[in-house]
């Protein structure tokens, strides 16, 4: 790997949630990362947001109608 190329990895305590939870993310995210040369952690408070969103206006339409 070249020093240049800067991507950030997860703490070991981060690691092993994330590999509980979803078994082979931290590879999956490693590799991913590399091959698109984008931070994903950029990204991924973006869909925790759009997430939310789309989960309220679910329980809301079921509340109106």
């Amino acid at each position: 790997m070249s020093s240049s190329l800067a991507i950030q990895t997860f703490s070991d305590a981060q690691a092993s949630i994330l590999d509980f939870l979803f078994p082979g993310f931290t590879g999956m995210s490693a590799a991913v990362q590399g091959y698109l040369t984008i931070d994903l952690n950029v990204y991924v408070p973006l869909l925790c947001f759009f997430g939310l969103i789309a989960f309220g206006c679910g329980r809301i339409c079921q509340a109106l109608f």
